[in-house]
């Protein structure tokens, strides 16, 4: 069985954690789900006990987040898991790939075992695993519909609440400027989460008056300016091609994303880091076979 993800850019967002409850944390925002995702290629046995062998790329790995996930998803622990996973957008710069990979995992599992509520099952035990990790705050809540989301209420639903926004099958350009940034390292911060809440939350406010891209685009712009999320090698390489294009900070990673003329863009960010040429994915995690 293989299933696919995709990928997951946040423009701006608050920090709402509830230790007590994963279900009901993660984050309010907006971003976008790109086609750059992650695919699953599954196979699963019953065992006499649980054991999992998961490649990323072509190596062996702990993967705990995607471990963690399954455990949750097959509770009984007497199954042989084989996942074999392919990011194609680098892990822990923002783009969602953790969640990708993880729910694309548990969607194939869910699909092939029939568990109950299978979809669902599989997006809670993604959800619970990056907020228990401190990985990610919401991305898998936006994977599991595509497209440009908002996250009206943290968790995910019942409790959390997704509205899509109209935007379909853009050029984006992603432009990777340095080593990965851990998710963990910004939201175990009591000072920064705060911080980052109160500029998400009136980034939010200002959204709602006018929810259309642009907006976005220019609140995601403010947000990176205004928590000191964006280096200079950022402002840099988006006064680069701010002639030609137009995004901000992927949100949390060491990169940027741009929209606008794909070709040219490319072209003047090389120079910064590795280039990703993508497009906004419409459709959420799904099965491939």
């Amino acid at each position: 069985m293989r299933a696919f993800c995709p990928g997951h850019i946040t423009g701006f967002f608050t920090v709402e954690t509830d230790d007590a409850d994963p279900l009901i944390s993660g984050s309010r925002g907006v971003g976008f789900c790109v086609d750059a995702g992650a695919i699953a290629d599954l196979s699963i046995i019953p065992s006499e006990k649980m054991k999992m062998e998961i490649m990323i790329n072509g190596d062996e790995t702990d993967a705990p987040v995607t471990r963690r996930a399954i455990e949750l998803l097959l509770p009984d622990g007497r199954w042989h898991v084989k996942a074999n996973l392919e990011t194609q957008a680098p892990i822990s710069q923002g783009c969602g790939l953790s969640a990708a990979g993880t729910f694309a995992t548990c969607l194939a599992i869910a699909e092939t075992l029939e568990l109950p509520e299978g979809r669902h099952a599989a997006m809670r035990a993604t959800h619970v695993a990056e907020i228990s990790s401190k990985t990610g705050l919401g991305d898998v809540v936006a994977q599991n519909i595509g497209g440009v989301v908002q996250r009206h209420r943290p968790g995910i639903p019942p409790f959390g609440e997704v509205k899509a926004i109209k935007k379909s099958g853009e050029d984006v350009v992603i432009c990777v400027l340095g080593p990965p940034l851990s998710t963990s390292s910004v939201i175990s911060s009591d000072e920064l989460k705060r911080q980052i809440s109160d500029i998400g939350s009136k980034c939010l406010d200002e959204f709602d008056k006018n929810p259309d891209f642009n907006a976005f685009l220019k609140l995601s712009k403010r947000f990176a300016l205004e928590t000191g999320l964006v280096t200079p090698r950022m402002e840099e390489a988006l006064d680069n091609v701010s002639e030609i294009g137009d995004g901000s900070v992927v949100m949390l990673g060491n990169s940027i994303f741009v929209f606008g003329d794909a070709g040219e863009i490319e072209e003047r960010l090389q120079k910064f880091g590795r280039i990703i040429k993508t497009k906004i994915s419409d459709s959420g995690a799904r099965l491939l076979d």
